[in-house]
């Protein structure tokens, strides 16, 4: 056996035990790179924020006997309850800005924290944040019959939120950032990998958004490269409704979002839909 040859053969083997090493570290620590909130502690810095916008918090039960913590604010008399779905970084309290608003015009507010984030229990994962998602809508409307709803999400929340929409009746739906899938993202981010065998949140909402009958407004940030604009414009592309594109000059992922004049886009969305559907 030649030296050269030796070399090759042990580079061969090197290269392959680095990329099962890599996937392999993936499959094992994803829930990690995926939901990073549910892995930090609670931010003391949004201590206070939900009681200053006047809502109360509640605990409910998933469908698995897990624990999901809310903030909760009753709509008034006729008018929508808004769900909000928060992002994989952020948390129920990081959208107080907007319930002020919301509460001030007397609708409702729902804002679950994610299954495994702080004050909910059970373990982070794709397809039971879905199913919890449904829970909530179910408990919503027991709680409050006859109210409009309203479903919101951000990034990773956009996915619960369409879940919602497709499977549930709501007014609308209002997403900041979506992805076409968790599965199309990754996949693109590491093409070298199998992830549809690796990734076991893959968050298929290009499967829900077809089934949505109800307006949808969407909310992307033009230089997003976490969830490139291409990838919301393809959610868009497999829609069978009514579907609004705004384009956010300048923004990125987070950054750059929420202006004053977004902000008041989504209430008249809101207002819009649900005066509809009554």
């Amino acid at each position: 056996m030649s030296v050269i040859y030796l070399l090759v053969k042990i580079a061969a083997g090197l290269a392959v035990a680095a990329y099962l090493a890599i996937g392999l570290l993936l499959y094992v620590n994803q829930a990690r790179f995926l939901f990073p909130g549910a892995y930090m502690p609670f931010p003391p810095e949004l201590d206070g924020f939900a009681s200053a916008a006047g809502l109360e918090t509640r605990k409910i039960r998933a469908s698995d006997g897990a624990e999901l913590f809310l903030l909760l604010h009753a709509p008034q008399s006729g008018k929508p309850i808004v769900i909000t779905f928060h992002g994989n970084g952020s948390y129920p309290e990081s959208y107080s800005f907007l319930y002020a608003g919301w509460i001030a015009s007397g609708y409702g507010v729902i804002a679950p924290a994610a299954r495994g984030y702080p004050r909910s229990s059970g373990a982070a994962d794709g397809e039971m944040m879905q199913q919890d998602a449904l829970a909530v809508h179910d408990w919503a409307v027991k709680a409050y019959p006859g109210h409009p709803v309203i479903v919101f999400g951000q990034s990773l929340g956009t996915s619960p939120a369409i879940r919602v929409a497709a499977h549930r009746k709501v007014a609308g739906a209002v997403l900041v950032s979506p992805f076409k899938s968790m599965l199309s993202l990754v996949q693109e981010k590491i093409p070298y990998l199998p992830i549809s065998l690796l990734l076991k949140s893959p968050f298929r909402t290009d499967l829900d958004i077809g089934a949505v009958t109800v307006p949808i407004i969407i909310f992307h940030g033009d230089r997003d490269t976490l969830v490139p604009i291409a990838s919301g414009k393809a959610l868009v592309a497999i829609a069978k409704t009514d579907v609004s594109f705004e384009v956010i000059a300048g923004a990125g992922h987070n950054d750059g979002l929420f202006s004053p004049d977004m902000v008041e886009k989504i209430a008249g969305f809101i207002e819009a839909t649900s005066s509809t559907s009554r």
